[in-house]
């Protein structure tokens, strides 16, 4: 995935967002499909050590122990 993608990803949401919408299932779904799936991988996981590294801040998250691949 390149910057210009990315870019345009996030020029999306922003367009959403600042006028006060929210993103909806179908808007989702069609983000998604914008990137590749090792990028949304790694957003998955880089996201879930988020959550592990903040547990104490974080307590309405649940971990399992043995993580899904």
């Amino acid at each position: 995935m390149n910057r210009s993608d990315i870019d345009e990803i996030l020029n999306k949401v922003q367009a959403l967002t600042t006028d006060g919408q929210s993103i909806t299932p179908d808007t989702m779904k069609e983000l998604k499909a914008m990137m590749d799936p090792t990028t949304t991988r790694m957003i998955q996981e880089d996201t879930l050590e988020f959550i592990k590294t903040n547990m104490n801040h974080l307590p309405m998250y649940y971990i399992p122990q043995k993580e899904f691949s």
